[in-house]
């Protein structure tokens, strides 16, 4: 039986993650049961769509549920302890700089390694990825998980790709910029997109110049930029 309490208006995201995520390791949710739609549990959390749409994203990372066009099923809590519950704790424990260093492992060099041999097809997909308006903040954060998807993509490297795919779910922090402009502070959340939005732009420009050190360059301070912009809003 499901049982739901109104979200208070702080971290949603990690709230509604809570709750779901209470219900299916206590057994109140069990492997099959499907889950109300996004519209109805936005109205039972007493939240926006946009932050149970990223709730359930994440958890479908964990290995809690599965998303598919017929609605969020939930999955064996067995595969979450075994293949996610290690990861979430290390995330609970983790820092900003943390991940930002993590992610300046993978990203750096799949900035280089793009400049090298991206193709007209992978170049054209970055630049759909970057021509988004700034200011529709929900999309951004979606095309920059895609901008930066797209970019290990253009490495050729299948192991590279499949790597950062497993990881970006875990590294990425997107969902908690758009919590904090649901919570009103979208100005200082504009900042932070409009400058990732003019480092997304010199990163490929280094890439269609096919200058590997540029490209890892300007990752380099984007992400250092971002992680220090982003202290000052998570």
């Amino acid at each position: 039986m499901l049982r739901i309490d109104p979200i208070v208006r702080t971290s949603l995201t990690d709230s509604i993650i809570a709750q779901l995520r209470e219900q299916i390791m206590s057994g109140r949710l069990k492997e099959g049961d499907k889950l109300p739609p996004e519209r109805e549990l936005a109205e039972m959390f007493k939240v926006g769509r946009t932050s149970v749409r990223e709730a359930l994203k994440a958890m479908e990372a964990m290995g809690l549920v599965k998303r598919g066009r017929t609605g969020t099923v939930v999955r064996n809590p067995r595969w979450f302890l075994v293949n996610g519950g290690s990861w979430e704790s290390v995330l609970q424990r983790a820092s900003l700089h943390e991940l930002f260093e993590t992610r300046a492992m993978f990203e750096v060099r799949l900035a280089e390694l793009a400049a090298e041999r991206a193709t007209e097809e992978d170049l054209v997909e970055l630049e759909e990825a970057v021509s988004v308006d700034p200011s529709d903040v929900q999309l951004f954060t979606r095309k920059d998980v895609e901008f930066h998807t797209a970019l290990a993509e253009a490495t050729q490297n299948e192991v590279l790709y499949q790597l950062y795919l497993a990881a970006q779910e875990i590294l990425f922090v997107s969902h908690k910029i758009y919590a904090a402009y649901e919570q009103g502070r979208g100005q200082e959340v504009m900042e932070v997109v409009r400058r990732a939005a003019i480092d997304h732009r010199k990163i490929l420009d280094a890439v269609k110049k096919q200058d590997p050190k540029a490209a890892g360059q300007a990752m380099v301070q984007h992400l250092s930029t971002m992680e220090e912009m982003l202290k000052r809003l998570i």
